[in-house]
């Protein structure tokens, strides 16, 4: 079987976990929220800015002990998608819970595993994920490298972005609706979220099997509330 991914980019499944275990999340996960404080997570950015609360993967297993089987099941569909070995990303990365409060938003990246799952948990106003299908131009393996951190920068900007009248598709939020997303061929992000509820999804990344090692700098820049300095860590050397 060909890899489902490879031409669009992303595939969408509604309905992918049902409602109520969706639900039973939700209060699992503002029920650990209640008990436990969890860092807010803000990085400035020119376009959009990264604004969320997260549970990381180190927290995971405490925070919702009952998420095996939807992991599973989310693996098999992720390994049915892609068609090749992959395994879940360590440390942090691997599986996390976004919680994205009104007013929040996620900012435009790549990511630096091929592969995203990500499972919407609730529905709230806007807060939708956009992204641009297969759109980056790589040059190689973009690790440290000074060249693709250029051209992604270029490529990322409005004005070309508007001129190469590149396809933008946006996901809204709904309970039990899975995107699987080729995060580091498309540009993505998530819209600020209206008035109203916190918007809560589940993501898990896969990479390939000898590359699951944890990234020290980039979980210092996604699961940390302290000060970063430097440059965007998705660039630096494995």
């Amino acid at each position: 079987m060909a890899d489902a991914l490879a031409s669009t980019g992303f595939t969408v499944i509604d309905d992918f976990a049902d409602r109520r275990v969706c639900a039973d999340l939700v209060d699992a996960v503002n029920d650990y929220r209640d008990r436990h404080r969890l860092p807010y997570v803000e990085r400035r950015t020119r376009g959009r800015d990264l604004r969320y609360e997260v549970i990381d993967g180190a927290r995971i297993d405490s925070a919702l002990p009952a998420i095996g089987a939807l992991l599973a099941d989310t693996e098999r569909a992720v390994a049915e998608l892609s068609c090749r070995p992959l395994v879940r990303l360590g440390g942090q990365a691997g599986v996390n819970v976004n919680i994205v409060p009104p007013g929040g938003s996620y900012r435009w990246h790549y990511d630096r595993c091929p592969v995203t799952a990500m499972l919407y948990l609730n529905t709230v106003s806007r807060g939708e994920i956009e992204f641009y299908p297969n759109s980056r131009l790589p040059c190689g393996p973009f690790e440290g490298r000074t060249v693709q951190r250029c051209l992604d920068a270029v490529t990322a900007s409005r004005c070309v972005r508007t001129l190469t009248h590149r396809r933008l598709v946006a996901v809204p939020p709904a309970p039990g609706r899975l995107l699987v997303l080729r995060g580091d061929r498309c540009l993505h992000s998530v819209s600020e979220v209206g008035n109203g509820s916190d918007r809560i999804n589940l993501v898990v990344s896969y990479t390939t099997r000898g590359a699951e090692r944890a990234l020290p700098d980039l979980d210092s820049y996604l699961y940390s509330d302290a000060p970063f300095a430097g440059p965007d860590p998705n660039y630096q050397d494995r």
